[in-house]
């Protein structure tokens, strides 16, 4: 009986860990791979306890309760924080569930010699070939992305606030603080209002932000508009990190960009040309 129940909870765990990993290649790239497998762990201990303690629970709470727990696994590895998004992921979690079912199925059938075995066989050589392509060919649509090579987890913090994103490095990011000195970290204004004190949250949403003490303007040049103004901060510490290592940890001016800077969400902010001088 242990037996079998191990075998069901590798079994699971494997499939969990392989959708986790697609995910991760289709929207969350920066994110660390050590913490996906935690995650597949995580989410296959989660169904072993659901599956255990509600076997007398009426059908619908048992599809809410999964449901609940898968998103809190969800959120947890890939760090949402954000309802719609949650949304996109768990379309692309049941995709990839459908897609790897059959392929385990297709597997299985051909291997059906070497049953029992190749219960846990046919899983493990798919997560093989997913785990593989996962690293050899980062990006999205499942193709390399010239772009994800420049994706990194951002830590900013200004006092006791602080605010986590996904930064793309811009090398033609080269706005300059009259204040610091140095490049200019610009984040989209829904992160920006996190480090942003009341005070300051209130004169943001009316537009006289620049009239605050400790507000500094910034101004910038774009396609869209020869010139503009944001606001800007001095943050106690700007952290760049990718796969658990720390590539940059300063201070430094963060621009308050007015809108999104990815209309596809893959990043919120921007890191200047000299984050890693």
């Amino acid at each position: 009986m242990t037996g079998t129940l191990l075998m069901e909870m590798l079994i699971n765990q494997l499939a969990d860990t392989m959708i986790l990993f697609l995910v991760r290649q289709k929207k969350f790239p920066d994110k660390n791979i050590l913490r996906v497998m935690a995650g597949g762990l995580i989410a296959s201990l989660t169904y072993m306890v659901w599956k255990n303690v509600t076997v007398y629970c009426p059908v619908w709470g048992r599809l809410m309760l999964a449901v609940l727990l898968i998103s809190m696994v969800l959120a947890g590895v890939f760090q949402i924080r954000c309802p719609g998004q949650l949304l996109l992921v768990w379309y692309r979690v049941l995709f990839y569930a459908f897609i790897l079912g059959g392929a385990s199925l297709a597997v299985v059938r051909l291997s059906s010699s070497l049953l029992p075995l190749n219960r846990v066989i046919s899983p493990a050589l798919v997560f093989l070939i997913v785990f593989v392509r996962s690293l050899a060919l980062p990006g999205r649509d499942g193709g390399r992305d010239r772009r994800t090579g420049n994706l990194y987890q951002v830590e900013i913090r200004r006092g006791v606030k602080r605010v986590r994103c996904s930064g793309l490095y811009d090398s033609g990011n080269l706005l300059k603080s009259r204040v610091t000195g140095e490049g200019i970290c610009v984040i989209d204004e829904k992160r920006g209002q996190k480090l942003l004190t009341e005070e300051e949250g209130d004169s943001l949403r009316k537009g006289g932000l620049l009239a605050q003490k400790n507000i500094y303007p910034v101004i910038y040049h774009s396609i869209s508009e020869d010139r503009g103004e944001m606001p800007g901060i001095v943050a106690d510490e700007i952290i760049v990190s990718r796969m658990g290592k720390t590539f940059a940890r300063k201070k430094g001016m963060v621009g308050i960009y007015p809108g999104k800077l990815a209309g596809d969400g893959r990043f919120s902010a921007l890191l200047p040309e000299d984050i890693f001088s």
